[in-house]
C-alpha cells in the first residue's frame, strides 16, 4: 500500500500504515521523528498477590521512540535505524526475566532497555495489565528523556 502524504507550508507529515513510522517536522527548522511500537504481547511476572508471583500474565507495551530517523531515510539501511524487531525481542525476553511488584517498576525497566541504543533521546511507553481491574483498562505510563 502506497503512502498517505499530506504537505502544507511549514510542515510536512508522512504516514506509513504498514510500519507505524510518522514523521513531522516542526515550525523553526526542528525536526521530531518518532518510531512506534503498538501493543506488544509481553508475557510477565508482575503483582503482589501469590498467584501473580507464580503465574506469567499477559501484558501489552505500547512505545514512543524519539529517534532521528534522518539518516536512515537518506541511506535506506538498517544499521541507520533502531532495529525493532530485535528491541521487541530483547523487551520480550525482559519482561519474562524475573518478578516485580509494581507495572511501574516493570514499564521503567523496559524502557531502559530502549535507552541501550545512545540515538534515542526519548521514550515514552504505557504498559497495560489486562484483567487487573475486571470492567476496566489499567495502564501506567512514563517517559523518559536523555539529558541535554
Amino acid at each position: 500500500m502506497e503512502a498517505t502524504k499530506f504537505w502544507t507550508k511549514g510542515q510536512v507529515a508522512c504516514d506509513h500504515d504498514s510500519s507505524s513510522l510518522a514523521i513531522e517536522r516542526i515550525t523553526k527548522g526542528v525536526v521530531m521523528d518518532s518510531m512506534y511500537v503498538s501493543r506488544l504481547p509481553l508475557l510477565s511476572l508482575v503483582g503482589v498477590y501469590l498467584n501473580e508471583k507464580e503465574n506469567p500474565q499477559p501484558l501489552y507495551l505500547d512505545l514512543e521512540i524519539k529517534i532521528s530517523l534522518k539518516k536512515a531515510a537518506e541511506s535506506d539501511q538498517l544499521e541507520d535505524t533502531l532495529d525493532y524487531s530485535t528491541l521487541c525481542q530483547s523487551i520480550q525476553a525482559a519482561a519474562a526475566q524475573d518478578h516485580c511488584n509494581l507495572v511501574e517498576r516493570r514499564l521503567t525497566d523496559l524502557l531502559e532497555i530502549v535507552f541501550w541504543d545512545s540515538r534515542v533521546y526519548e521514550v515514552t511507553g504505557r504498559l497495560y495489565k489486562p484483567g487487573a481491574v475486571p470492567g476496566a483498562e489499567i495502564s501506567v505510563e512514563r517517559t523518559l528523556r536523555r539529558s541535554a
